[in-house]
């Protein structure tokens, strides 16, 4: 009750509102939060699409090893191989899709982690009354919006610092 009209009263006042946190959000700016879910979703229906389509073809050898029967010049080893070639390929697609995730997380934390330090080195130089800041991210790496606002941000404290 209080924090609502802290923010009320703050609002009447025209000072800018908190973004807060919720599930909804997570909507409203796809460019930041779903590209990275799309990606990962998008690798796991090809994995998925993949080994589902492989392990069907090779059911279909192991139905026709057994409507031949054992009698009809099918070896009990021969069904048994195209069931270990099952099991192969359900973990070959299973490990390939881990491995891509895995390379997927380490690239994603290399594209925020980067930033995060200059980001934070920015902050500290601010904070230390430095407001001549031009260090820009690379074309590839995430946060690029929130460096670009600490840099205006910079430069306006720079203006206000000067009148």
């Amino acid at each position: 009750m209080v924090m609502e009209q802290t923010l009320q009263e703050s609002a009447d006042a025209g000072i800018a509102q908190p973004n807060r946190r919720k599930f909804g959000s997570f909507f409203l700016k796809p460019e930041y939060n779903l590209k990275f879910g799309y990606r990962i979703i998008s690798a796991g229906f090809v994995f998925f699409g993949a080994t589902a389509w492989l392990v069907w073809q090779k059911l279909g050898q192991y139905d026709v090893m057994l409507n031949l029967g054992f009698d009809g010049h099918v070896s009990p080893l021969a069904a048994a191989g195209v069931l270990g070639e099952i099991a192969q390929i359900t973990l070959g697609g299973f490990l390939g899709f881990v491995l891509y995730a895995s390379m997927y997380a380490l690239l994603t934390c290399h594209r925020v982690g980067g930033p995060t330090v200059a980001i934070l080195d920015t902050i500290q130089r601010m904070k230390y009354g430095e407001y001549q800041l031009d260090r820009k991210l690379r074309k590839a790496d995430e946060l690029q919006p929130v460096q670009e606002e600490l840099i205006k941000l910079a430069e306006t404290l720079q203006e206000k610092k000067h009148d």
